[in-house]
């Protein structure tokens, strides 16, 4: 009954107190004052004294188990939140390994010039644009080993590398032969570079 008037908070704090291996300790202390007023043939000031003694020792067990308690939530809570945090860069990352990887399958293709531009323009612009800023406001500091930085910092140098790039291939209106080419080779140099720093982010992750 008091139980169900707790709220879900206060359920928890009370839990401990209420193990099997409390129920047994204070079994075995009320047996042995059984046993010590049978024996002894304490007296009513006597049991007193030792029931306080007994009250004091629980009360204080009572409040280390509450508090170790709560210590062990709170670092439980801690490990989530690092857990839910880690995620989110994570997936910040992979998010534009992919849009990459779908430039580089276009690259790939053999698009002509004009196709590339009306690709740029009408889709891939505005999400490799939101990739890059993304990147840029990722906590660095907060990824938790060197290799992540680094791998980061490689795949948002590539990204700013690859919008600039396209950037010109958009501004040219005629672009010869050779033009075109030494374009398409280094969007396809980008986005390899890319792909490395992204596995490489991929395996450091995982430790």
């Amino acid at each position: 009954m008091v139980i169900g008037m707790l709220n879900d908070y206060g359920k928890e704090l009370f839990k401990p107190l209420c193990s099997v291996q409390n129920v047994v300790v204070v079994l075995s202390v009320l047996f042995l004052l059984a046993l010590a007023v049978k024996h002894f043939g304490l007296n009513s000031s006597e049991i007193a004294s030792w029931v306080q003694a007994v009250g004091s020792i629980a009360a204080i067990w009572g409040a280390f188990t509450v508090s170790n308690n709560q210590v062990r939530q709170q670092i439980d809570q801690k490990k989530e939140g690092d857990k839910r945090r880690a995620e989110a860069l994570f997936a910040v990352v992979k998010s534009a390994a992919d849009h990459v990887r779908t430039l580089g399958v276009i690259v790939d293709e053999g698009v002509t010039p004009q196709v590339f531009r009306i690709s740029w323009s009408k889709a891939i612009s505005d999400v490799m644009e939101m990739s890059l800023n993304s990147l840029k406001q990722l906590p660095a500091h907060e990824l938790g080993n060197r290799d992540l930085v680094v791998a980061h910092t490689g795949i948002t140098g590539g990204v700013s590398n690859l919008f600039e790039l396209c950037g010109r291939f958009q501004s040219v209106e005629a672009l010869v032969d050779l033009q075109q080419q030494y374009l398409l080779t280094e969007l396809k140099f980008q986005c390899e570079f890319i792909e490395r720093h992204w596995h490489q982010f991929e395996r450091a992750s995982a430790m």
